[in-house]
């Protein structure tokens, strides 16, 4: 598998997982009683190991779909740290563009001389 290929097994899980989601509102009734559901279920997750995906993993990717960085997150491929968010590592780039910022802009998120 290359690693493009990699890249939209990967993107291509995760919308799986989310899609029953997406139509919803934020704050739905039974959102988290069903995340928690489709959390416990085990699957295979492309180019791991693992069998689980957190029900707070589902919201994240959930919450990025809305904001339009999982085509980006598919686009910049993997090996982002975990400690650090999406828009201090890169994924803001997306957003960024997709907000009509020039690409050196400083996403508000991470400039220090905003206090």
């Amino acid at each position: 598998m290359t690693h493009d290929d990699y890249r939209q097994a990967l993107a291509l899980f995760r919308y799986g997982l989310i899609a029953e989601f997406i139509s919803l509102p934020p704050g739905s009734p039974g959102f988290y009683a069903r995340l928690r559901e489709k959390a416990n279920a085990d699957y295979t997750i492309p180019g791991s190991q693992r069998t689980r995906v957190a029900a707070e993993t589902l919201r994240h990717w959930l919450k990025d779909y809305r904001r339009g960085w999982i085509r980006c997150a598919a686009a910049q491929g993997t090996g982002r740290s975990r400690s650090l968010t999406r828009t201090v590592t890169g994924g803001g780039r997306c957003a960024r563009e997709s907000q009509g910022r020039a690409a050196g802009a400083i996403h508000p998120a991470v400039d220090s001389r905003r206090a």
